[in-house]
């Protein structure tokens, strides 16, 4: 996401260059949920690889996932229903095919929900509680921190962990259970660490889809401070 997020930038720039429209230089950078995992994704590779070439004014990402090695401890150790588990499998399923780790459906999932996803897709009508749905042997193996291919994927995409230099204000929904808080609780609280001094985390009383309406408002807030 970050560097596709890049090159659009670059084309953006390059578009504008064509077209005679000046820029103020200023780069502002906000998404929610997906778009929140991608604005944070594309702030630390701006600031780590591309401080030559673009300056982020400031960011606000919301309502994203930043630390998928606690996300994917979250959601084998469950042991309730979780609404959002379909979705759950899709990540997975990317993660087995980016990486190329080509496990069948049989090593994740118990059957006969295995071949049901199998045939019919991550979206097929399968259980909500993951102690019903998972593999024994694949929350094992996240438990005990021995499946080195699948978490070496989740940690690959871990972003909380770094020191963002520009301004930054992460929103998230206190009742999210998309999304759990803790991602952005994390990240704070890493970057916190690493002496970010410019970052901000503000709990909304929201579920992940009623937190977007007051997100948007609070980009336009946040950011017409740098005008």
């Amino acid at each position: 996401m970050a560097s596709a997020s890049r090159d659009l930038l670059r084309a953006a720039r390059e578009f504008c260059q064509q077209l005679s429209v000046g820029l103020n230089g200023q780069l502002f950078l906000a998404g929610y949920s997906e778009g929140g995992y991608a604005t944070m994704a594309l702030h630390k590779l701006l600031e780590e690889k591309h401080r030559n070439e673009f300056i982020v004014t400031a960011s606000m990402p919301g309502g994203g996932a930043y630390h998928k090695t606690a996300f994917s401890d979250y959601v084998v150790g469950a042991n309730r229903d979780l609404y959002f588990i379909n979705s759950y499998l899709w990540v997975l399923n990317t993660y087995n095919w980016v990486y190329k780790i080509n496990r069948p459906w049989s090593y994740y999932l118990n059957e006969p929900y295995a071949s049901q996803v199998e045939a019919g897709g991550v979206f097929s009508r399968i259980p909500l509680n993951p102690q019903v749905l998972l593999n024994d042997t694949l929350r094992e193996a996240i438990a005990q921190d021995s499946d080195s291919l699948i978490q070496r994927a989740f940690a690959d995409n871990d972003i909380h962990d770094w020191a963002p230099l520009a301004p930054m204000r992460m929103i998230h929904g206190k009742r999210d259970d998309f999304v759990p808080p803790f991602n952005a609780e994390h990240a704070y609280e890493a970057m916190r660490a690493r002496g970010a001094d410019k970052i901000s985390l503000e709990l909304l009383n929201e579920d992940h889809d009623s937190a977007i309406s007051p997100y948007v408002m609070k980009v336009f807030e946040f950011f017409s401070q740098f005008e």
